[in-house]
């Protein structure tokens, strides 16, 4: 019977009774050794172990569980006959006698396990950059940042061509089509009142390949022609025009950040995404400062997340303290009734958090686990309600007193 043993410096092969080394397969250098290591748990073999196989071994015994698989597999693999199994019988004696067994001296061998304990730490804490969660904190951020210029341009634009179209306004509801209606209009127009002026001849936006190929419908180009408000000069139309340019550039960055974010999402939180959508999962792991302290937190803390401000003043003021923060804002809590808010808020912050722990630990990475708790709290949601409705449908209706 032969015996496998990992050691700082490679795996040495044993003969039992009497014990005695046969031979020491060496790690070639530390990235070897890390790798080696690394890779077992991955089901891959170790390059050193190759030569075992030439060896003429019946039966080979180890501590190593995961290292007993791998063996096994490529064993199979080579057609060879070796039986393999796990024990830890020997494991002790040859621990205590190895610097003996080796021939290296004691300290030497300290001196390895020191080097390859330091690589194999600095190892794992290398966050590989799929699994970064900081570039969703900061894709956030930015969205969240440039969602608010857009809306402040848009107010501006709307205000600033209301002066002169004040019927669009009305027709159309949506930031950027209304945008887009603007520029299709005046990238129209503006040349033919170009060429009517004397002044110096303006160049027209490059932009404007970014709005080809939009059709206006009917009522929008009615209301264009028959507007009774003032006509635009051609100073303002061209400096609207670029401004809306300009916006309209700032929507695709929006959707290319978005995109950026859902790919991200998915491979770092995919049962938090698949449960509450990329805009509040990625809000609440800005909120947390990143997906492990998210993990970290309590239900009770994910539930307030957001809204601190609002907590420790009613907290300073002796008032009710708040029930939701961040997670007001899913369709979980928006669409039930009052009534339940609260509880639903409860449960969805108490599912957050389940999420975030198996998203952390690396487990259920395709979000199956994130679509059964989906489902789970649109039925709860179902529960509560119907159960609401019953509750107010049985409620005394109270002595009315008559009028006569």
């Amino acid at each position: 019977m032969h015996i496998l043993q990992e050691t700082p410096v490679g795996y040495a092969l044993f003969k039992d009774m009497p014990l005695e080394l046969v031979e020491l397969f060496r790690y070639t250098d530390i990235k070897n050794a890390t790798e080696s290591v690394i890779g077992i748990p991955e089901g891959v073999l170790p390059s050193s172990l190759l030569p075992l196989f030439s060896q003429n071994i019946s039966t080979l015994t180890l501590s190593n569980a995961k290292l007993a698989e791998v063996l096994q597999k490529e064993a199979e693999s080579k057609n060879m006959k070796i039986k393999i199994c796990t024990s830890e019988d020997k494991d002790r004696e040859i621990q205590s006698r190895l610097p003996e067994l080796l021939s290296i001296e004691e300290k030497e061998l300290d001196r390895y396990s020191l080097i390859l304990a330091h690589s194999l730490c600095r190892e794992k804490l290398k966050m590989t950059p799929q699994k970064n969660d900081a570039v969703i904190v900061q894709s956030i951020r930015v969205i969240s940042r440039l969602d608010k210029d857009i809306n402040n341009k848009c107010m501006r634009i709307r205000e600033w061509y209301g002066m002169h179209c004040p019927e669009l306004g009305e027709l159309i509801e949506d930031n950027q089509k209304y945008i887009e209606t603007v520029a299709v209009h005046l990238a129209r127009i503006l040349p033919t009142k170009e060429s009517d002026t004397t002044d110096a001849e303006m160049e027209l936006p490059k932009e404007l390949s970014a709005i080809q190929g939009i059709t206006l419908s009917a009522e929008v180009e009615s209301a264009l022609s028959t507007t009774l408000s003032s006509e635009s000069t051609p100073e303002d139309a061209h400096l609207i025009l670029s401004s809306a340019l300009q916006l309209l550039s700032m929507f695709s960055s929006r959707e290319s950040l978005h995109a950026h974010l859902l790919n991200r999402l998915s491979t770092v939180a995919p049962n938090l995404l698949e449960l509450l959508g990329p805009q509040i999962a990625a809000l609440l792991i800005s909120a947390a400062g990143s997906l492990s302290d998210l993990a970290r937190l309590p239900a009770s803390s994910v539930q307030l997340l957001g809204a601190e401000k609002a907590l420790f003043k009613s907290l300073k003021e002796g008032k009710s303290t708040p029930k939701y923060g961040l997670i007001y804002n899913s369709s979980y809590v928006g669409q039930v009734p009052q009534e339940i808010k609260g509880q639903i808020a409860r449960t969805l912050a108490n599912k957050i958090a389940l999420c975030s722990r198996c998203d952390i630990a690396g487990e259920e990475e395709e979000g199956e686990y994130g679509m059964r708790l989906k489902e789970y709290m649109n039925n709860r949601i179902s529960e509560l309600s119907s159960r609401n409705k019953n509750k107010t449908r049985s409620a005394p209706a109270g002595n009315k007193r008559r009028k006569y």
